[in-house]
């Protein structure tokens, strides 16, 4: 017999049921702590916002399935500017996501505001903030910080966002600590690559090239350790 089969069997339902536990809590409480984020009441203004839980259906009833996403995401918003042809410029997208994979773990993921056509929207199509075991606890206490960062990364990457320094730094820490997903493709984080680097420099015994590249990194950590 193949224990291995049934341990992850085990461990996947097990898994399951922390994010059912997760989406049970967190679907009718998530507005209400997004409306309370700081620099917040400027997006309300321009956009309205929904929590969704998509439901993986299969054979059963939709009441008895199992939600696989919670997400809460800006409805399309007029701007208040014009395009180019003279068109009211229209946004949406910026969407939060927390998705549960088939390996039993739940991808963290932020998405940018993008307006019509090709008039304003960010290189990356979106930010993977983290990876992580499906804990239900666990993940309400990340919550409200994930949310902080969905506000942050509003109003960087909304026309008519006005970020603080605050968040704009913040911004800069997540395109520089996170894996991005640029033209179809996921790419990792920027730290990675200058700690690639840095070790190749260290393998040839360069000085100069390790605080080339190692000093990103330290000033980066102390940024996000005081911030």
């Amino acid at each position: 017999m193949d224990h291995s089969f049934w341990e992850k069997m085990k461990f996947y339902r097990a898994a399951r049921a922390e994010f059912a536990r997760f989406v049970i809590h967190e679907e009718p409480e998530l507005l209400k702590k997004f409306i309370i984020v700081d620099n917040n009441a400027e997006l309300q203004k321009w956009y309205k916002f929904y929590v969704s839980a998509t439901k993986d259906i299969g054979s059963k009833p939709i009441i008895n399935s199992f939600s696989s996403v919670l997400q809460i995401s800006s409805g399309l918003g007029i701007t208040g500017r014009y395009d180019r042809s003279g068109k009211w410029l229209r946004e949406s997208g910026l969407t939060l996501v927390y998705s549960f994979g088939f390996n039993g773990e739940v991808a963290v993921i932020l998405y940018p505001f993008k307006s019509d056509g090709d008039n304003w929207k960010p290189k990356e199509e979106n930010i993977l903030l983290a990876v992580v075991p499906s804990n239900a606890n666990k993940l309400r206490k990340r919550v409200t910080k994930d949310l902080s960062s969905m506000v942050a990364y509003g109003h960087v990457t909304s026309i008519n966002g006005n970020p603080t320094l605050r968040q704009k730094i913040h911004i800069k820490w997540l395109r520089f600590f996170c894996a991005q997903n640029i033209d179809q493709k996921w790419q990792g984080s920027k730290k990675d690559d200058l700690i690639l680097k840095g070790l190749s420099a260290a393998g040839s015994g360069s000085f100069a090239g390790i605080f080339k590249y190692g000093w990103p990194i330290f000033l980066a950590y102390i940024l996000v350790k005081c911030g």
